[in-house]
């Protein structure tokens, strides 16, 4: 374990393993077959990595794409860890590279405040620097419209104007100067020597070969995931730039080759190179122990149990017997699961159709029986009427008491009309006589005429 609290930044074999992205089919294929050997499909940006940088040094990283040089500056930042190895940050660090950080849906003064007050800033602290960043920024208006509008150049002023205002212990810039102009990147650089004053560690990469020589004074030469070479500015930067120059010089073809064996070697990176590597460094102790240096069974040993342990650390879990046997019983369970209920619910929906048609059948049955009953009642009173009609036929009035009443006097009023048709004329006359005085003159007539007929017959 690294302890070396006098140096800001200290690495030791570091590494970093990124997994490929496979087919579908393919991932598939290794799915079902959990015990096959899987293919491998790592990519190592990194191929253990040793330096360490002491307080207030300005270390420039140069290299050409693909290199490792951001992965290398991302795990210092702490943006994502290391695969295998040691590293240890004595301080604040805040990286600035294009747009790293910075919430696109936001405005730039909205990204100002955020990232202020997740470095602990308090709202007092924040009002108060943020007229300073706006201006070091000279986005202008442009602050008060969303960061997805702007352009790479305004993306990268506005990250080094917020770090430049955090005082960070270590800056790491991460090729965000190269897409500003030429008057804003020269502020920036007079920014970096204030702070460079000041004794803070920088960690600088870029293209710009002029850049590097200016700032840095310590240059790392990364190589395809390995530190090709570490060492003062003026004695890497001349190598560097003498391999650029052959390099560019090469035929096209001659270069896309050198490149694709350079990234196959990163892809045939394995733990066990790692372990190897370990085992050279033990042998160049000053005390090494003597069962690796006298026994050569004793370093393959070391090697196998290396790798072993490094296997774990950098690659993903496997399938094993346990875990299959879960993922089965898993499987197992929610089938069972979901069939037995389905099975519920089937059954409950046929004893619930079941009780609907009994219960209809029962209602039918009921009326059913309810009119055989009166058609019953209704053939015996047919029956006992044509035998005796007197009988039925007060049977017949006694149970339809109110038809009675009515036909008893409709043949009353009919009785009554015979009746009066029957009466002799002195009946006629005496009701005549009871006639009122409304009558017409006609009728009074013929009243009158009556009367003198009955006088004469009487004298």
């Amino acid at each position: 374990m690294i302890d070396d609290e006098e140096k800001k930044i200290v690495t030791k074999n570091v590494t970093k393993r990124f997994e490929l992205e496979t087919s579908k089919k393919k991932r598939r294929k290794e799915l079902l077959t959990p015990f096959r050997k899987k293919e491998d499909h790592s990519f190592w940006s990194l191929k253990g990595v040793t330096f360490d940088v002491e307080p207030g040094e300005a270390v420039g990283v140069v290299g050409l794409n693909g290199s490792g040089k951001s992965t290398l500056l991302n795990i210092v930042s702490g943006i994502y860890p290391q695969t295998t190895g040691e590293l240890q940050i004595n301080g604040d660090t805040s990286i600035i590279s294009i747009g790293a950080g910075l919430k696109e849906n936001l405005s730039g003064r909205d990204n100002i405040d955020f990232k202020l007050l997740m470095m602990g800033f308090t709202n007092s602290q924040v009002k108060e620097v943020m007229p300073d960043i706006i201006e070091f920024s000279e986005l202008g208006d442009f602050i008060d419209q969303p960061v997805k509008t702007y352009s790479s150049g305004m993306k990268s002023k506005l990250g080094f104007s917020i770090m430049a205002h955090t005082n960070p212990d270590i800056m790491i810039i991460d090729e965000a100067l190269s897409v500003g102009d030429s008057t804003f990147a020269s502020k920036s650089f007079d920014k970096i020597r204030e702070f460079k004053k000041q004794g803070k560690t920088i960690f600088f990469v870029s293209h710009s070969n002029n850049q590097v020589k200016e700032i840095a004074d310590r240059v790392l030469w990364m190589h395809y995931g390995e530190l090709r070479e570490n060492g003062p500015a003026d004695v890497v930067m001349p190598h560097y730039i003498k391999w650029q120059k052959e390099f560019n010089a090469l035929p096209r073809k001659k270069r896309e080759k050198y490149m694709a064996q350079r990234k196959k070697l990163q892809r045939d990176f394995s733990v066990q190179d790692i372990a190897e590597a370990e085992l050279r460094e033990k042998l160049e102790e000053s005390n090494p122990d003597p069962k690796l240096t006298e026994s050569r069974k004793a370093r393959a040993e070391f090697v196998t149990k290396e790798s072993k342990k490094l296997s774990k650390r950098s690659n993903p879990a496997r399938l094993g017997w346990v875990n299959l046997f879960i993922v089965i019983a898993l499987f197992f369970t929610i089938g069972y699961t979901a069939y037995t209920s389905v099975n519920n619910a089937e059954a409950q929906r046929i004893e619930a159709k079941q009780k609907k048609e009994s219960a209809k059948k029962a209602k039918l049955a009921s009326e059913k029986k309810a009119s055989e009953k009166k058609k019953s009642e209704k053939n015996a009173t047919d029956i006992i009427t044509s035998e005796n009609p007197a009988v039925g036929q007060s049977q017949v009035d006694s149970e339809t008491p109110a038809a009675s009443s009515d036909d008893s006097g409709s043949q009353l009023d009919a009785g009554s009309q015979e009746n009066a048709g029957n009466q002799p004329d002195t009946n006629s006359q005496t009701d005549t006589g009871n006639q009122p005085d409304s009558q017409t003159p006609g009728d009074a007539t013929d009243v009158q005429g009556t009367n003198d007929v009955s006088s004469d017959g009487v004298n």
